[in-house]
């Protein structure tokens, strides 16, 4: 043996690459963390990959919307959750009455103090998209895009990748793996989505307590 040779807790001696050994470390650290769920994180590349519109966000009336999809897929919003797992201060459960943990994801897709307000804008971009695309696509892709938009914030298997819907953080799902290459016409949907995407998350009423913990 060498002299000098790295050594690990609960490991031994380190006889392979140390760069390599550092970076299994670290993986094997972050799968085993609390905070790790690979079906909840935020897969991009999973995603519709377009480039969406800026003046959705640059034009918002409300920084609610930007504030939510900026620090919800790095779990900084004080929700109950959140706050119970890092400071202890509270309990977890939704703010409104549910029996289940108040997470990002709970508020927005599950809790059904705001499922009235769901469907009614799942409804309306279901209206909007159909009047865009009437006599403009066919039978077939239309049937599946009002679909998409009706069922844009439900956790929807056959439409959001990891069957979570993600609309509150900004994405879309790949609906161009789904209905194949769309038109112009068809891609005008997107915009239509992002819109609808930002308004909802403005119309339900956040508690109080979420502030950005870092």
């Amino acid at each position: 043996m060498d002299d000098y040779t790295m050594f690990a807790s609960g490991y031994g001696f380190v006889e392979n690459n140390l760069s390599s050994f550092l970076v299994s470390r670290l993986k094997d650290s972050y799968a085993l963390s609390d905070s790790f769920r690979p079906a909840r994180a935020l897969t991009l590349a999973l995603h519709d990959s377009r480039r969406l519109p800026d003046f959705p966000h640059t034009r918002a009336s409300s920084s609610f919307s930007a504030v939510v999809q900026l620090y919800a897929p790095s779990s900084q919003l004080g929700t109950a959750k959140v706050r119970h797992r890092r400071f202890h201060d509270t309990l977890p459960w939704c703010h409104f009455g549910c029996v289940a943990f108040e997470s990002v994801h709970h508020i927005f897709a599950r809790c059904p103090a705001f499922l009235a307000i769901r469907r009614a804008h799942g409804v309306q971009l279901c209206d909007k998209t159909s009047s865009l695309l009437e006599g403009k696509a066919a039978d077939r892709v239309r049937e599946v895009l009002e679909r998409a938009a009706r069922r844009l914030f439900s956790d929807d298997a056959g439409l959001w990748p990891q069957h979570r819907t993600r609309f509150y953080m900004g994405v879309l799902p790949p609906l161009a793996r789904i209905v194949g290459d769309m038109t112009e016409t068809e891609v005008g949907v997107l915009p239509l989505m992002t819109w609808a995407n930002l308004r909802l998350v403005m119309r339900v009423p956040y508690p109080r307590s979420w502030t950005v913990q870092r």
